[in-house]
């Protein structure tokens, strides 16, 4: 059942850990249905994590299906099929027959000025009546309720380009109990709640549509990626998720959540084999339905492998009233040996620009920052530089010094001090993940599921303490190319 368990054991390295922890150390195996299991035991430890992560995040929705997987996280919690449900035998027929009739229902609605409008108004008093009956079968955030009745808290959840990855804490003794209840979430074939969750999730995509943080990112991902999946809005568009119906999330949620296509991790106070064990008896069971989807990878241009020559400042109306700059560029998959000195070259470019752009009596940049945005998959991610500018009348001055720390970068080497600072920050970084069971179970599943292996993470604190200034500087050159920077402008008043 558990492949590699003995081996796993055999070689657990090292965690590095807050000093209070004396010792951690990372397990790892696979069931044969090809669900991956992480185990990061740390003794001592005052609360236990759980995480499941699956290939499912919006990057895998079909065209004109944007949101649906963030869609699919809201439903999940509703419980699937008998979890759930007051009375399954009476539930089951009204889900079948709400999915018939908002498939028929959609199916006129997308006939635009040629639909029968008597028929949809006569379709959609019947959908409110069925789903009325059918609410009153069902127990409201059932899957949510039964980890909670587990001994389980803070129940979390989160959809990137490539992943969508579920977190709660445990308290002692409630491991097996979780377990079970999200083994029922991956083996479930029958999701509820879908005119409630559809609401939320257009609500939620409103409110993103007012941040012009956001607004940065998702410009930035569109002319990183065109035409590629991860160019897509990463929580879909609001005429697409009003064409959704339950049988799309029925299907999407066959296809990808799947043992093959997820990782359970478990962080705490918790013994390795013991933790495997509890894993492998909640979802050795469940089959796995089909080889995982993968997402493709980009073709490399010349110069930087990970990018397309784009060379070209856009200008974007954006919501609020401020003014805001974003230069971006693409990074690696999380496997490649790049990474550790692209981390720390946003390292110490967030350092100078700190001091150029938002430091100092006459500051251009009333915010700032520099983080890895979209996904670490296949096709890799996307660095952003992102400065709310005090005036839109600064707006050019403000790119024009992003302009000339990147070309410094680019120029010449960093100075010692300056790259140790830079390590240390980006270690320090690593090490607090690490040294916190919820975040630490969070980021072992997603490296897991990205990389193959959990480990990915682990090594990271002493692949960035090695990073030499030669590293940053042929990382500099290679990857900072203006030729391949995204460069944007988002102006007041979209």
């Amino acid at each position: 059942m558990l492949l590699g368990l003995s081996a796993a054991l055999a070689a657990t390295p090292l965690l590095a850990v807050p000093p209070q922890v004396r010792e951690a150390r990372l397990a790892e195996a696979r069931l044969d249905n090809g669900l991956r299991v992480v185990v990061g035991s740390i003794p001592g430890s005052q609360e236990v994590a759980l995480a499941v992560a699956y290939g499912a995040g919006s990057a895998f929705e079909e065209d004109g299906r944007g949101g649906l997987a963030h869609l699919v996280e809201h439903l999940s919690f509703h419980g699937t099929g008998e979890l759930g449900s007051r009375d399954w035998s009476r539930e089951a027929p009204l889900l079948a027959e709400i999915e018939e009739l908002a498939e028929a229902s959609v199916g006129e609605a997308r006939k635009g000025e040629e639909a029968d409008f008597a028929a949809l108004a006569a379709d959609r008093r019947r959908l409110a009546e069925l789903v009325a009956r059918q609410r009153a079968l069902a127990i409201p955030q059932g899957l949510r309720l039964a980890l909670t009745e587990c001994g389980a808290s803070r129940h979390t959840a989160s959809t990137a380009r490539d992943f969508v990855v579920y977190q709660t804490l445990l308290a002692p003794g409630a491991l097996e109990c979780a377990l079970a209840v999200e083994a029922r979430r991956m083996e479930g074939r029958s999701l509820r709640g879908f005119f409630d969750e559809q609401g939320e999730v257009l609500a939620e995509l409103a409110e993103h549509a007012r941040d012009p943080a956001v607004a940065l990112v998702e410009a930035a991902a569109r002319e990183t990626w065109p035409g590629h999946p991860y160019g897509r809005g990463n929580w879909g568009e609001a005429r697409q998720i009003r064409l959704l119906t339950p049988g799309d999330a029925e299907a999407f949620y066959r296809r990808l959540y799947d043992p093959a296509n997820a990782v359970v991790a478990v962080v705490g106070d918790v013994g390795a084999e013991e933790a495997l064990r509890a894993v492998g008896a909640a979802f050795a069971a469940i089959a796995a339905a089909a080889p995982p989807p993968r997402i493709a990878a980009v073709p490399p241009a010349a110069g930087n492998p990970t990018a397309a020559p784009t060379d070209r400042l856009v200008s974007l109306a954006g919501p609020g009233d401020g003014a805001w700059i974003g230069v971006g560029w693409r990074w690696p998959p999380r496997r490649s040996p790049d990474l550790p000195a692209l981390r720390v070259l946003s390292a110490v470019l967030e350092a100078r620009l700190r001091g150029a752009l938002a430091d100092g009596p006459s500051p251009l940049a009333a915010e700032l920052d520099v983080q890895e945005w979209a996904a670490g998959g296949a096709a890799g991610g996307l660095t952003l530089i992102r400065a709310r500018v005090r005036r839109a009348a600064d707006l050019a001055a403000a790119l024009s010094v992003v302009d000339r720390q990147l070309a410094d970068l680019r120029r010449g080497p960093v100075a010692g001090a300056e790259l140790e600072a830079a390590r240390r920050r980006t270690v320090g970084g690593v090490q607090r993940v690490l040294g916190q069971p919820a975040l630490l179970a969070r980021e072992l599943a997603v490296f897991a599921l990205q990389t193959g292996r959990g480990e990915s993470l682990t090594d990271l604190p002493g692949l960035l303490s090695s990073v030499d200034a030669g590293d940053v500087e042929r990382a500099a050159r290679l990857y900072l190319d203006p030729a391949q920077l995204i460069r944007i402008q988002l102006l007041p008043g979209g």
